[in-house]
């Protein structure tokens, strides 16, 4: 299911958020954009990927990472990953 492969996507970028924040954009951006169905997947998705954006620095990646969190709280208000 979609939001299986989401999560499963979620996991593996959240296990190399610290390492290698780039690939765990990618898997964050693959849930995103792959499994938009999986609505608490994706929400988390979006939180993640502000995350990893953010360590990667930059303003580029600063801006970017306001766009998912704004994002976030306009398509998921009631998500409990918006309310972080």
């Amino acid at each position: 299911s979609d939001e299986v492969a989401a999560a499963v996507l979620n996991g593996v970028g959240r296990c190399m958020l610290d390492t290698d924040p780039r690939a765990a954009l990618l898997k964050f951006t693959e849930a995103e954009v792959s499994h938009f169905s999986a609505r608490t997947e994706v929400a988390r998705a979006l939180y993640l990927k502000a995350k990893a954006l953010e360590k990667l620095g930059g303003s580029r990646n600063r801006r970017m990472a306001e766009q998912a969190q704004k994002d976030l709280r306009e398509f998921y208000p009631g998500s409990e990953w918006a309310r972080r």
